[in-house]
């Protein structure tokens, strides 16, 4: 998560590469991130206009596969990342 906060600071030019790469490893691996780290990896993704269907879809099914532990303001949060970069769920 610290990783995904660094580079989409706002203090540094967006590089879509590293991104790309570290959305790749948390699709992956989603199942292993906490409930805010989901929260804070979709919205920083979403505030820099990243669309990836890919990647939303599996922090979609983190969140339904553990719905119980996250609160009403991550899954808000979560549901507006979803907005900004045009996502749709369906099961949500």
């Amino acid at each position: 998560t610290s990783f995904v906060v660094a580079l989409t600071s706002q203090a540094l030019p967006m590089d879509e590469f590293w991104l790309f790469m570290l959305a790749k490893r948390v699709q992956d691996t989603a199942a292993a991130f906490a409930p805010e780290q989901i929260a804070t990896i979709a919205r920083r993704y979403a505030d820099k206009g990243l669309e990836d269907d890919e990647f939303f879809e599996a922090l979609t099914l983190r969140i339904l596969n553990g719905f119980s532990d996250f609160t009403p303001p991550q899954l808000a949060h979560f549901l507006l990342s979803c907005v900004k970069v045009r996502y749709l769920s369906e099961d949500l």
